[in-house]
């Protein structure tokens, strides 16, 4: 890496971050699509393989499906998720993901299994999570989880 360039950590995008990544270019008038696409820009000098969880996978996957997008979705999986690089839940992962679950769930603070498991891959894989709904995974962070956020949509 140059030296006159930040230190760019390696991050998990979540599924709402995902989205904009794929949507900015069709609204490039708007602050937070701006945002997105320059912090994707200086993310990809350091790490040019985008890292999500197979929730996110799941999550665009389950949304096209339900609109009837099955071309659109079968393409998906050949195209694009080989260029990424995917964190599939192992023990460790299932582990954490539980105790998040059961924290939230005592504390009245519940949120999506997807989310839980999302949380749990950042947390596991070290990578501060970037998303652009940071109220859920707050919940989390706010439980003592070590769970970093960023947001792209953010200069």
């Amino acid at each position: 890496m140059r030296k006159d360039l930040p230190r760019v950590v390696k991050v998990l995008i979540d599924t709402s971050t995902f989205f904009d990544v794929w949507n900015a270019p069709k609204h490039l008038e708007s602050v937070w699509a701006q945002n997105t696409l320059a912090n994707l820009l200086l993310y990809q000098v350091a790490h040019p393989t985008l890292t999500v969880s197979s929730f996110t996978v799941f999550e665009h996957l389950d949304g096209l499906y339900r609109q009837r997008r099955e071309v659109e979705a079968a393409e998906f999986v050949a195209n694009v998720v080989p260029t990424l690089e995917v964190i599939y839940p192992d023990l460790q992962i299932n582990d954490l993901a539980s105790k998040i679950h059961a924290a939230l769930r005592v504390n009245g603070k519940i949120i999506g299994i997807g989310d839980i498991f999302i949380a749990a891959s950042a947390i596991t894989a070290n990578c501060p999570l970037v998303n652009a709904n940071t109220k859920h995974f707050e919940r989390i962070r706010g439980l003592g989880f070590p769970l970093t956020i960023e947001n792209w949509r953010d200069a």
